[in-house]
């Protein structure tokens, strides 16, 4: 008989499922027999964390049958999402610390946003009116805060700061970080001169620090292309990458998020391309919401990449990890039809899109 490719696969194919139905003719009528689990026991080294300023930004309102939109806008808005950060949201019994994300959360740290600190964006002084529990110097109170973290089930807490002191001035809160057991730490906006990843180096402390080049919530001029455009190695975009530990591509709207952020991803994956000696991460929003100031209400960020592999093969990553496809399936509900949203939020659909 002469072998075809048909047949050969046949066969092929055959040897492969017989021992299978094998075993599962002689476990007819028996115990059904435990599958083995893809997921691993053991938690990733990957720096995963789950960012609060989503949620901080959705608290106002709960309760309210009518909302005036334009209080949402601008530092209004943001000075609302950061008197959300308390410690009765964080930790009561249905706080975020304690409810969100229980079966994958020992993977992640738990990111405390803008709010939690006191006298500043770059103090990493827990704000003890916030958290009043949480007593003790500046040191102490932090260490709390963290084992508070840890024994809701997370991995540990990392900070939001922002415009951090320049030069060996911040080499005291590294210090005060490092007590506390803090390991990581997201930069919005700041250390220019990249002081914090030179002490952090030279001290050996385990610390991944998170950079970001600010950006508007979408690419380009939309009077143009409204591409976010290519990168060259000495821009400051490449230029903060090759000296990060994790570049986060930034803020864009919700209804925008996919394609703003994946031409974020290839610009930056094309200027890496032939510097396999990157180690940085780039970090990209799951989600993000934008006010109508243009500033981010937050990102659950689980899904990075590292520059300077072959493109073609991350970005089959990229669409197999993020689920790009899945979130467009038909028939799937789209944020204003699903049932938490409505719930949560008040008013009409019609000015949903003002909070989002």
């Amino acid at each position: 008989m002469r072998m075809s490719r048909r047949r050969f696969l046949g066969a092929s194919m055959a040897t492969t499922i017989a021992p299978v139905l094998t075993g599962f003719a002689q476990d007819t009528g028996g115990e059904r027999r435990q599958g083995l689990s893809l997921v691993p026991a053991q938690p990733s080294g990957a720096p995963h964390y789950w960012c609060t300023w989503a949620t901080q930004n959705y608290m106002y309102g709960h309760g309210l049958h009518e909302l005036d939109a334009t209080i949402l806008q601008g530092d209004a808005g943001g000075d609302l999402a950061r008197n959300a950060m308390t410690e009765e949201n964080v930790f009561a019994g249905a706080g975020w610390a304690e409810s969100f994300y229980p079966k994958i959360r020992s993977d992640l740290f738990f990111l405390l946003d803008d709010g939690w600190e006191t006298g500043g964006t770059a103090t990493f002084e827990l704000d003890a009116t916030k958290f009043p529990s949480f007593s003790g110097t500046a040191p102490e109170r932090l260490s709390k805060l963290n084992s508070a973290v840890q024994k809701a089930g997370w991995r540990g807490a990392a900070l939001w700061c922002r415009n951090t002191p320049e030069g060996d001035r911040v080499r005291s809160l590294e210090t005060l970080s490092t007590s506390a057991e803090v390991r990581y730490w997201k930069i919005d906006i700041g250390d220019p001169s990249f002081d914090l990843i030179r002490l952090r180096n030279q001290a050996h402390i385990p610390l991944t620090l998170e950079h970001v080049h600010g950006e508007l919530p979408v690419n380009g001029d939309w009077h143009k292309d409204g591409r976010f455009g290519s990168q060259s190695w000495d821009s400051r975009r490449m230029t903060i990458l090759r000296n990060t530990d994790v570049y986060r591509t930034y803020d864009v709207t919700s209804m925008l998020s996919l394609p703003t952020t994946l031409d974020r991803l290839a610009a930056m994956l094309k200027g890496a391309e032939g510097h396999p000696e990157l180690k940085s991460v780039l970090n990209r929003p799951r989600s993000a919401s934008t006010r109508l100031s243009g500033r981010s209400a937050g990102s659950v960020s689980l899904h990075r990449f590292r520059p300077g592999w072959e493109r073609y093969r991350l970005t089959r990553k990229f669409l197999s990890t993020a689920g790009v496809l899945n979130q467009r399936r038909p028939g799937r509900r789209n944020l204003w039809e699903r049932p938490c949203a409505r719930e949560r939020l008040p008013g009409s659909p019609e000015t949903w899109h003002s909070r989002w």
